[in-house]
């Protein structure tokens, strides 16, 4: 899961957030950019999507005049597979589109994103999980290298029953130190609710570094998950912290 790759990260889902123009002035050409990433873990929001492993990841941006923008991102993940309800899903699409304008150092963004997760649900996920394909919608401010964001689910979030209305608050911020490096920061909470061992925070910090041919990252990433509610079928605890590497090639 993430909110987008609008931006290359450092981790898949470091910070998903739009980059903005420096001024917004008269309405510029339509541009498609893409993207593509090989991290050593999927995480999202903290929570490991991929279970110790590598995952392929992508997409595209499409950024059209007057500050509007579409887009699709797609991520490789085990996550439905590991809560061994008999489920079975590899794959993370999500697609989202939006508004988002700059004034001076300050900026904003708000859009909606669906995240769809084609596959198998069978009975036994269904007893318990409704289905995990959510639509949330966002919106952010942003002054200079700092950003907040709140994303509010307009459906069961993720699968889980009841949770339609549940919130995640963040704030991000990058700073460039110079020579290509940029420290990154980023906080945040998951509120889900009528599932209180659901919500969680979630801290990253990490670094990332442009080598020419692609952005390199670095981060370690924690959170206060419950170990119980996010320890899957083969005992692995999606929610302790790791480090996390990846290479992020956009074109």
């Amino acid at each position: 899961m993430r909110l987008t790759l609008i931006a290359a990260s450092l981790l898949s889902v470091l910070s998903i957030a739009p980059a903005f123009a420096e001024d917004a002035p008269a309405a510029e050409p339509a541009a498609l950019t893409g993207n593509m990433t090989l991290t050593s873990e999927y995480l999202y929001r903290g929570i490991a999507q991929s279970n110790n492993r590598p995952a392929l990841q992508g997409g595209f941006d499409y950024a059209l005049p007057a500050g509007f923008y579409i887009g699709n991102w797609n991520s490789s993940i085990s996550w439905i597979g590991d809560a061994g309800l008999g489920a079975s899903s590899g794959l993370e699409m999500d697609f989202y589109g939006g508004y988002k304008q700059s004034f001076g150092d300050f900026s904003f963004d708000v859009g909606t994103l669906y995240y769809y997760y084609p596959g198998n649900y069978p009975a036994g996920w269904k007893d318990v999980y409704d289905n995990p394909s959510t639509l949330e919608v966002y919106g952010s401010v942003g002054y200079k290298w700092i950003s907040l964001k709140y994303s509010r689910a307009m459906q069961n979030l993720f699968g889980n029953q009841g949770s339609k209305g549940s919130g995640y608050y963040e704030a991000n911020a990058t700073v460039d130190v110079g020579g290509g490096f940029n420290l990154i920061a980023h906080a945040g909470h998951q509120q889900v609710k009528k599932n209180y061992n659901a919500a969680y925070s979630d801290y990253k910090l990490g670094v990332t570094k442009d080598v020419g041919f692609a952005t390199v990252g670095l981060a370690y990433s924690f959170t206060t998950a419950h170990k119980e509610f996010y320890t899957n079928s083969v005992n692995s605890d999606t929610g302790k912290g790791r480090f996390v590497v990846n290479v992020t090639k956009t074109f």
